[in-house]
């Protein structure tokens, strides 16, 4: 009779090399949103974050080729289930000015 060991699971950055591409500026804004919102902003955080109506928000993530900062949150945003979240360290280079080219 064989015995299965399991190893425990490991335990991954989602992007390891971000945290050395970062300008104090991008980390000091990452830092104000983590503390505000967590590591994870909802559409309706981002979107109160920008200024913008949750409709407004949804108008330009499902139009991604009518502006760069229009593809740009397309690129970052993360489906979780029927949810979509945006990580603080994408919108934090994308408000400096440096979007992120991990952004998935």
């Amino acid at each position: 009779m064989a015995i299965l060991v399991q190893s425990p699971p490991t335990i991954r950055r989602i992007n390891p090399k971000k945290d050395v591409d970062m300008t104090p500026q991008v980390k000091r804004i990452e830092r104000q949103l983590t503390e505000k919102y967590g590591p994870l902003l909802t559409k309706k955080q981002l979107a109160d974050l920008l200024h913008r109506s949750n409709k407004g928000l949804d108008y330009t993530l499902s139009h991604p080729s009518e502006s760069d900062f229009a593809a740009s949150l397309y690129r970052m945003k993360l489906r979780l289930g029927r949810l979509i979240y945006f990580r603080a360290s994408d919108i934090a280079m994308l408000l400096a000015g440096e979007e992120s080219r991990d952004a998935h």
